[in-house]
């Protein structure tokens, strides 16, 4: 089981020689080019350590959205959800999203591909914009874990409008999701 979305192939080798893709001027980004290409050079370090970073990332977020994880026990402690392989595939089901935000540029028409999954997925929980705004602290958090020294403002502003951006983006195609269809039950005999 997994996740197969497409998203056009990335040279993470020219990340690292400091060649970030130039932006295309007629495609519309959930991020600027500035941040686009800040939060893509700092993904190179978190994604070393993706599990790690979902986890922080998920972990410290677990007692302000415990509600939203009803496949949980919600009296179940961290330590226990730790070892638990629902979370983990949640776990690493964020940072591929996040894998292939990146992947795709930020791209606001292959980010709407990306979110039309999760909002299918995530209907049910009747999602608020204010639901997305614990991301971008503990987010925050993260980066000065992972970053230690290298994190400045500047990055932590790049990854605040990159969630903002996957957050309108979500609300956008969660608005778009059609309540599930019931049949009517219809009794063969008669």
């Amino acid at each position: 089981m997994g996740i197969r979305l497409s998203c056009r192939q990335y040279n993470w080798n020219k990340v690292s020689q400091g060649r970030i893709l130039p932006s295309i001027t007629s495609k519309a980004f959930i991020i600027d080019r500035h941040d686009r290409s800040v939060v893509v050079k700092t993904w190179q370090q978190m994604c070393r350590k993706q599990s790690e970073c979902g986890e922080a990332i998920l972990f410290k977020l677990y007692p302000a959205t415990r509600q939203f994880f009803t496949i949980f026990d919600a009296d179940e402690s961290i330590e226990d959800l730790k070892c638990t392989p629902h979370f983990k595939t949640h776990v690493n089901r964020f940072m591929a999203y996040i894998q292939l935000f990146v992947e795709c540029h930020f791209d606001v028409r292959e980010c709407q591909k990306l979110m039309s999954v999760l909002a299918v997925s995530h209907k049910h929980l009747n999602l608020i914009p204010d639901h997305f705004e614990v991301f971008p602290p503990v987010v925050e958090r993260t980066l000065k874990e992972v970053l230690k020294n290298e994190c400045d403002n500047s990055i932590i502003q790049a990854w605040t409008n990159f969630f903002k951006g996957i957050s309108k983006v979500m609300m956008e195609e969660l608005s778009n999701v059609k309540s599930p269809q019931f049949c009517d039950i219809v009794d063969l005999e008669n």
